[in-house]
């Protein structure tokens, strides 16, 4: 072994034990995304270390490396292909706009590495601010690959025996529930009967929107029961207009029927599932997030809109970290500039 291998292979066994500590306490907590990614480079890395460089992995990373500027390219053809189809289907909103506008902004950076370097003799500070966007957009796209990960894994990791379902409202076209609502109100049948079904709670949670003419829940309740959903079974939340709302007043729904120790699974669409999670962990809601599917093209921007949520409910942090990761060698660079 090299020198310092041990001290690496402690700290990487670290990162390791964790991740599974933190995942094990609460699969719901924000932060697991980011220590299931570390766990992964870092076993990665272990067993890198460990093979004496014969591990196959290298030559794999060594090789998507070479491929990165082509799949950044296929990247930015694919959101704004996506971006246009959503527009299309979904209507001209910014939530709906957010993976036009990513292909758009991710073009924009190349266009400007490009520049940096064909201006770099002439216009050298163009350089550093290159460097300085590139390192921001490698950060944000890790913490994105991260969050998709565990968007994957989270409803993977637990097995639950529910003491009550909860189906969370998505809005309705025409007082009518869509096929989205429709969706995760099918999967919430699905998870009541696989726990029990008449013997817990069915709870159906979606207030009246300002342009619909009756609640989300009274008519995620009459769709259920033409699934053989019986009356008894359905409880009705009909007072949220957010997601928040949905948990804190299921939460107050659920403690009055069931008592405080009540857990329970909550249903919502597959890229609403993470921020959905971290929402009932902080309001106090002991349930874990079952995903809907939804189609990929509408799947896509969605997600792009929740990670964006997820920024912002840690915005400081996140700011802090971007610091840290973007403006060093870029202020070194610049530094260096003035001097000469």
């Amino acid at each position: 072994m090299f020198p310092g291998v041990i001290p690496f292979i402690l700290i990487a066994a670290a990162v390791i034990a964790r991740a599974v500590v933190s995942i094990r306490r609460d699969p719901r907590r924000p932060a697991n995304a980011l220590w299931l990614t570390g766990a992964l480079i870092a076993a990665w890395m272990l067993v890198a270390v460990l093979s004496r460089g014969s591990d196959p992995l290298t030559g794999l990373v060594f090789f998507l490396a070479l491929l990165a500027p082509f799949l950044v390219l296929v990247l930015i053809v694919v959101l704004i292909a996506n971006g246009v189809v959503t527009w299309r289907r979904e209507g001209r909103s910014l939530a709906n706009l957010l993976s036009l506008l990513a292909g758009a902004g991710l073009a924009g950076v190349v266009a400007l590495c490009i520049a940096s370097v064909v201006l770099a003799r002439s216009l050298p500070w163009l350089v550093a601010l290159a460097l300085a966007v590139v390192f921001a957009c490698a950060w944000i796209g890790f913490l994105l690959l991260a969050d998709l990960l565990y968007a994957w894994v989270y409803p993977r990791l637990w097995r639950p025996r529910p003491d009550f379902v909860v189906v969370h409202g998505s809005g309705l076209v025409q007082g009518k529930v869509a096929r989205l609502l429709g969706t995760r109100v099918e999967v919430g049948i699905a998870r009541w009967r696989a726990a029990g079904g008449e013997r817990i709670p069915f709870v159906l949670s979606g207030g009246q929107g300002p342009d619909e003419p009756r609640s989300e829940a009274s008519a995620m309740a009459e769709y259920a029961m033409r699934f053989g959903v019986p009356a008894s079974a359905i409880l009705l939340e009909e007072r949220s207009r957010t997601t928040r709302e949905n948990l804190e007043f299921t939460r107050e729904l659920v403690h009055e029927r069931l008592g405080e120790s009540a857990r329970g699974v909550a249903v919502t669409s597959d890229y609403h599932v993470l921020r959905t999670a971290a929402l009932a962990r902080d309001v106090g809601l002991d349930v874990q997030v079952a995903p809907a599917h939804t189609a990929l093209y509408f799947r896509i921007s969605a997600f792009l809109r929740e990670f964006v949520a997820m920024l912002a409910r840690h915005r400081l942090a996140n700011l802090v970290a971007l610091a840290v990761v973007c403006l060093p060698l870029p202020l070194i660079m610049i530094r260096g500039l003035l001097r000469g």
